[in-house]
């Protein structure tokens, strides 16, 4: 029964993150096209990418759930040796889009 229910969970979650990437492009655009004609562009923009940077964490998160599911159907040591690579690069890239809004706010507020 997990086999028929765990695919299409998969399908589920990626294609939400695909869809919150989407949008997140879209709507980091449309914030610095309005950046462009408002007086503190320079302001306006670090907020921009701070905002992007969290939706880019969301859509991490969401391929890594997607990827832990997809380890539960790992037939052999060769696909779960894969997905466990796959894994670790989007935990650092987490990570590391993590640190840097983590000092990108620490830098504006001191």
């Amino acid at each position: 029964m997990l086999d028929a229910i765990i695919p299409w969970l998969i399908l589920g979650t990626e294609a939400c993150a695909a869809v919150i990437l989407v949008i997140a492009v879209i709507a980091g655009l449309w914030e610095l096209i309005g950046a462009l004609f408002r007086a503190r562009f320079d302001e306006q923009t670090v907020e921009s990418r701070r905002r992007l940077g969290r939706r880019l964490v969301l859509v991490l998160e969401l391929l890594i759930a997607a990827a832990i599911l997809r380890s539960i159907l790992a037939a052999d040591l060769t696909q779960l040796a894969i997905l466990g690579i796959v894994f670790g690069v989007r935990m650092a890239m987490g990570w590391s889009l993590r640190l840097e809004m983590r000092r990108s706010s620490a830098g504006t507020t001191a």
